[in-house]
Parts: C-alpha cells; structure tokens; sequence
C-alpha cells in the first residue's frame, strides 16, 4: 500500500476502478508482468454471489464488506454489486493536512495510527 501514498482516496479508487474495468474484460486465463512476475490479469464477479448479495438486500439485511486489502480499492469493487462505500471496511491509510494518504496507517481499537 506504499504505492498509494501520495495520492488522495479517490485518485486510488479511481486507479482501482480502471484495473477492476480492464480485468473484468479480460478473458479468463490471461496473464500480465508485473515486474518479474507473471500474474493473473482477469476477474470476474460470481454470479452467485452477486445473486446472493441482492437477495439480502431485498429481504432488509444491511451488506458490509470487510477486507484487509485497501479502503478505496475494495469500494471500488464492491460498487459492482451494489454496496456503497460507507458499507466497506478496509485497511485505511493516514491522510495528510493536504488530503493525500501517507505510508501509516490507521489504527483500530486501542492501536494508534502508524503502529
């Protein structure tokens, strides 16, 4: 998440949004290089799960997302089956006097920020 800092929240999830577009249209299979490492480079959203998550909507349940991948990345996934932002708890990065994530992050419970 070092390669967040310096950008604002919704720079990164706009550079998550467009990793997200382009690895949903790729066909499954496809690899990228990234770095010395050859990945994968394709995704896609469960039918079932997307199925799932609407129902639970529809019957009054209150859908969250909990990951330990990064705050702005996960909103922008999670927007492709309909779960706002305000209903996604992820690792979040320190924000700086000027709007820009930094390289600390924010602590839970009785951790402080940066530990």
């Amino acid at each position: 998440m070092a390669g967040q800092a310096g950008y604002t929240h919704a720079e990164v999830k706009e550079f998550g949004k467009q990793a997200l577009e382009a690895a949903l249209a790729a066909n499954e299979g496809d690899t990228q290089s990234v770095g010395t490492r050859t990945m994968n480079a394709w995704t896609h959203v469960y039918e079932q799960i997307s199925d799932l998550i609407s129902v639970m909507q529809a019957n009054g349940l209150d859908v969250w997302v909990v990951s330990a991948s990064s705050q702005p990345i996960v909103e922008a996934f999670a927007e492709k089956v309909n779960i706002a932002a305000d209903h996604v708890i992820g690792i979040r990065n320190v924000v700086d006097a000027n709007g820009k994530l930094d390289y600390n992050f924010q602590g839970c419970g009785p951790v402080p920020d940066g530990k």
